[in-house]
């Protein structure tokens, strides 16, 4: 099979030259680079696809063909795209479209041949094997690594910065062409499911991919070089290597200290990686210290303890807070810290320090992959490591443990975590031969190849259709002509990064619901976390029928807090305005599963201390609709931080809309609940009271037509514009001031449990809305988004084509009677 990467940014040699001296050299070569001989290997012709560079200052990259030695099946082939001198992969997009890509097909035609399938690497390449499909028919997958968005998160891009930020990075050209890549790709490819489920269900690539479609996306695993980092392997300079490390742990540790084995960290110097927090245990416990000795590994700075005044800035913050803690805890003479430069170095040293029996920590914030801690698992080592990333899932197999994960911010887990390594040598034995095999198993290049291997397969025989595809994102007109009349504009930009169809405000926080069906929660004995909090089910909903949505909530900085915040994210929920406090655990609430009205307890916390500064007007008017609850009115300060909420929104003519689902058990005082409530309806534009809200509003006494017409009259009156009455029976009336509709009754649904339907109604019912349905086809709409969450115990998993739902209410083929 011949298959092609499309690579244009950096640039590929047998030096490996620039790797670690420019952001374009940077993990995504090494990738590329050794799948490509990992398919080269197993008989397969494999061309590199990357950019011809005649510069002096780069003269490595002149030539239009290179190899590497002893893969007689991988070349590197060069071809011109723009000036002929180097530019950053930000500069590159109107030299490919114009020239690159010609070039190729040109190249290929000049061969006599083409290559079975493309396979494109990040966005840039992405948006070429997208036109070198539509030209010449061969399918491609795609390989985003990262996406613009997570850059543009992590860089605060805000309305106040956003053209400042795409005249560097160009991000509007980068979002579209990954959306249009992931879009059209017949397979995208990830490392981990947890870069699938937070990167792809990112709110700016809405509407181009369902990430939840497991025929669109493959996780494929990059892998470790064996040959390098094996505890069998031996680099032909090993001994220099064991000998520069001896001299350098005598140079720094106490004599008495230098036979104690380690703990070993090696990441680049960045505040993300938090070498901090690992310090900083290791000086929080006496035991560890009397054990081990702490060192950390610098890409090319020899001494960092006494002398680094010519790094960078980030490295510099970095080396101060870390050489502050050393001094301040007493560590001198317990840590060690030099270069090991180049793999082949890293892997003999890491066999070194495994032959100690010492333990490699990485304590960042987030991992992405995690591709180190494998590293020196191959080279015998057991790891310590951070459970934020890919490592949650590398390391752990269902209940079979191939290293330890930690809280990075949590000390003592930490230093517990290592101290059980090195204090007991039969289990630091049994979880290094446990992480020397799984790496063996499963994380070696070639079956990274394998894995791409079998997709390029299943494109070449039946890849997915257009129709298994989705609807085909249309080619925007800078990719045919990059001409500044056909610019990706900042209004395009902003649409697509910082709109919301919804945004909710209120509580996130945790239902713990029973496993078993109960009346009271006196009988319930069991149960299940799961995401809840009205507002953020409504959020969860809108997603789920492919609208942008967003919470604006508070949780604790505990581990339900974590949990909230990793499940809005699985389920495409932006949440860089979930709020996290220290004050008050996480809110949660006890609650029966039932087919009826479920009995349950609240036990209220973070939620409740949202403020008037954590509303931002920015997020507001960004935000076609704001959705909130009595839950959210019925404590302040949250009161007047969604009062402020909807302020802003009627400022701003939003569409604002209101859940009245009051119980007396979360807010005792219905006199002082129908005195907020008459405060805000002014701002209201739609209230949905359910029988059961209106029973507990009014008079549990009466009957179902004088509660709807109190529900009308009242709401009306105090200036809502548009009154919903759900009842039983399926019957839904419509007030919006021009008349009355009576919908339904509504087809029947099978209930597995009540929890969540109306909050699934709410999030289809303003996605409609907004779509500009009429009151029938909203109603229609959001009863069927409700009977999908009814016919489940926690969220609906997989998105909901809200287009497919909408044509067959056209179509009648869901039948919804009206008056």
């Amino acid at each position: 099979m011949h298959i092609a990467f499309l690579n244009p940014q950096g640039n590929f040699d047998p030096e490996d030259s620039y790797w670690t001296e420019h952001p374009d050299f940077g993990g995504q070569l090494v990738y590329v680079k050794q799948v490509s001989l990992a398919l080269g290997a197993l008989g397969h012709r494999v061309d590199i696809l990357t950019r011809q560079i005649i510069d002096p200052e780069w003269p490595e990259f002149a030539e239009p063909f290179d190899a590497y030695p002893g893969a007689p099946n991988v070349r590197i082939v060069r071809l011109p795209a723009g000036p002929e001198g180097f530019l950053r992969k930000e500069l590159l997009w109107p030299h490919l479209i114009q020239d690159w890509v010609p070039n190729i097909r040109h190249f290929y035609e000049s061969e006599g041949g083409t290559p079975d399938a493309f396979t494109a690497h990040y966005g840039d390449g992405g948006i070429c094997g997208l036109l070198l499909e539509s030209e010449t028919g061969i399918p491609f997958t795609f390989t985003a690594h990262s996406l613009g968005a997570q850059k543009m998160d992590k860089l605060d891009v805000g309305e106040d910065n956003l053209k400042q930020m795409d005249a560097y990075y160009h991000f509007g050209r980068r979002l579209t062409a990954e959306r249009l890549s992931m879009n059209r790709s017949t397979f995208n490819i990830t490392s981990t499911d947890q870069e699938r489920y937070n990167q792809y269900s990112h709110n700016a690539y809405r509407g181009a991919v369902d990430w939840t479609d497991d025929d669109r996306f493959a996780v494929i695993p990059p892998g470790v070089n064996m040959d390098i980092f094996d505890k069998g392997s031996r680099y032909e300079k090993e001994a220099e290597v064991v000998q520069h490390i001896r001299e350098m742990l005598s140079r720094d540790l106490r004599e008495e200290r230098i036979q104690y084995p380690c703990i070993v960290a090696s990441s680049r110097l960045d505040p993300k990686k938090n070498h901090l927090g690992l310090v900083e245990a290791f000086a929080s416990s006496p035991q560890l210290r009397e054990r081990a000795n702490l060192v950390i590994i610098t890409g090319s700075i020899p001494n960092p303890l006494d002398e680094y005044q010519d790094v960078g800035e980030r490295e510099r913050k970095v080396l101060d807070q870390l050489l502050a803690v050393i001094e301040e805890q007493g560590l001198k003479g317990q840590v060690s810290m030099f270069a090991l430069q180049g793999q082949e170095e890293l892997g003999a040293g890491y066999r070194y320090f495994a032959e100690k029996h010492s333990v490699f920590a990485l304590t960042a914030l987030y991992e992405p992959f995690g591709l180190a801690p494998l590293e020196a698992m191959a080279a015998g080592m057991p790891a310590v490591v951070t459970k934020f990333g890919g490592p949650s899932e590398s390391l752990l197999n269902g209940n079979e443990e191939y290293g330890v994960l930690v809280d990075p911010m949590d000390h003592q887990e930490i230093s517990s975590a290592l101290f059980s390594l090195i204090a007991d040598q039969e289990e630091w034995q049994a979880m290094s031969d446990r992480g020397h095999q799984r790496v063996r198993e499963r994380y070696i290049w070639e079956r990274t190849a394998e894995g791409y291997l079998e997709l390029v397969q299943k494109a070449l025989s039946n890849g997915a259709s257009q129709e298994q595809r989705g609807e085909r994102l249309p080619l925007h007109p800078y990719f045919k002509e990059p001409s500044p009349e056909n610019e990706i504009t900042l209004t395009d930009l902003a649409k697509l990064y910082l709109e919301y169809e919804v945004l909710a405000v209120g509580e996130t926080l945790v239902d713990f619901i029973s496993k078993e069906q109960a009346n009271s929660l006196r009988t319930a004995e069991d149960f299940t976390r799961y995401l809840g909090g009205q507002p953020a089910n409504v959020a969860v909903y809108s997603a789920k029928v492919g609208a942008r949505s967003a919470v604006l909530s508070k949780v604790s900085e505990d581990r339900f807090g974590e949990f909230l915040g990793e499940e809005l994210r699985y389920h495409g929920v932006d949440t860089k305005n979930l709020l996290q406090t220290e004050d008050l655990p996480t809110t949660s609430i006890f609650i029966t599963r039932t087919t009826r009205v479920p009995d349950f307890q609240v036990n209220r916390g973070a939620d409740s201390l949202l403020t008037i500064r954590d509303t931002p007007e920015e997020l507001i008017k960004h935000s076609k609709a704001v959705h909130t609850s009595c839950f959210a009115l019925s404590r302040e300060p949250t009161r007047s931080a969604v009062r402020r909420a909807l302020r802003l929104a009627k400022r701003h003519q939003k569409t604002i809309s209101l859940d009245p689902n009051y119980s007396p058990r979360f807010w005792p005082d219905k006199m002082e609940a129908w005195e907020v409530l008459s405060q805000i309806m002014p701002y209201i534009t739609i209230i949905k009271p359910s029988l059961n809200d209106a029973r507990l509003l009014f008079d549990p006494n009466m009957g179902e037509e004088e509660l709807e017409a109190a529900c009308l009259d009242r709401f009306h009156s105090l200036g809502a514009e548009v009154v919903i009455f759900t009842r039983s029976g399926g019957l839904v009336t419509v007030s919006d001031g021009d008349g009355v509709q009576r919908i339904g009754p509504l087809p029947f649904i099978e209930v597995h449990s009540v929890i969540g339907g109306s909050d699934a109604f709410w999030g289809g019912l303003l996605v409609a809305y907004l779509d500009g349905k009429s009151w029938p086809e909203t109603i229609c709409f959001a009863h069927q988004i409700a009977a999908l969450k009814l016919q489940n115990i926690g969220h609906v998993q997989k998105c909901i084509n809200r287009k497919t739902i909408y044509n067959k209410i056209k179509e009648h083929a869901v039948e919804c009677t009206y008056e």
